[in-house]
């Protein structure tokens, strides 16, 4: 029970720091991912001595705060104008979803007798087609009330949850159990898809918002009451489930692109390869 309670506060943790980011705007960004992070951080290591996750850990809570506030620069700078900010906002995602692709590959090829079963090359199958069919750049758009739009579908967006979730689950992080941080991964999932309040392409937005607090508290501890692991919830036929899961919602995203064949507009490489092949 303390587990889903946990997961509950967590969900509305994150939910707060998106409200106070917005109060005033570029400002009220460098105090709630830049400055806060770094005052947490530096207490902990001096009244401790140690992070939770050393160094690696430290320098992905900096990575997601800079992706922040280059969000909050396209958002109230207008640098939403520029072809280069819109690309290295596409790559950032692209990049995040091939660095998971490629560790779970890894990690499904590394599995054995002698080590824990971890790793679905199914749900990495799933995770490929997702990073061919990411949206080009040009969808990214700001609104007049300086919210982000990245349009990426509501197919490909929950297949990206469904990935992500079971990625987390069925995965080895090293030298550690299977799917011991799949109640996180709930609460870090399912925190944007309440913000963006049934508007899919804010979805990005809101998952960036709520991932930079998330990655802080998983590096400043990961023991309970403030942090709970769950190995206990694995199971290799529900990794396996899941997995096959996820690349179904994948092929549901391949067949929303075949329905757009016949529209001149390109939406993402595979629909650019598709209608290049139809084409010759």
């Amino acid at each position: 029970m303390e587990v889903y309670i946990w997961i509950v506060a967590g969900i509305v943790f994150l939910c707060i720091f998106p409200v106070l980011a917005e109060l005033k705007g570029i400002t009220s960004h460098l105090i709630v991912y830049f400055f806060l992070p770094s005052i947490l951080l530096t207490y902990h290591y001096m009244s401790s001595g140690e992070i939770g996750s050393g160094t690696f850990g430290i320098i992905k809570v900096f990575s997601v705060c800079f992706a922040v506030l280059l969000l909050a620069g396209i958002r109230y700078k207008n640098l939403i104008k520029s072809n280069l900010i819109r690309i290295i906002v596409y790559l950032t995602l692209f990049v995040n979803i091939l660095e998971a692709v490629g560790f779970e590959i890894y990690d499904a090829l590394a599995s054995g007798p002698e080590r824990l079963y971890g790793g679905s090359l199914i749900n990495a199958t799933a995770g490929i087609t997702l990073l061919l069919s990411q949206a080009y750049p040009r969808f990214l758009s700001v609104d007049e009330k300086n919210n982000l739009h990245y349009d990426l579908g509501t197919p490909w967006i929950l297949s990206y949850v469904l990935w992500n979730f079971t990625f987390v689950y069925g995965t080895n992080p090293p030298g550690e159990p299977t799917g011991q941080y799949a109640a996180f991964a709930l609460i870090h999932l399912i925190a944007p898809i309440l913000l963006m309040r049934g508007k899919v392409s804010l979805f990005m937005q809101y998952r960036s918002y709520t991932l930079a607090p998330a990655m802080t508290v998983f590096v400043l501890t990961t023991e309970s009451p403030w942090f709970y692991k769950v190995p206990s919830w694995y199971s290799l036929n529900v990794a396996e489930f899941l997995g096959w899961l996820s690349l179904a919602s994948a092929c549901y995203v391949l067949f929303k692109i075949w329905q757009n064949r016949r529209n001149e507009q390109r939406i993402n490489i595979l629909d650019s390869i598709i209608k290049l092949i139809l084409k010759v």
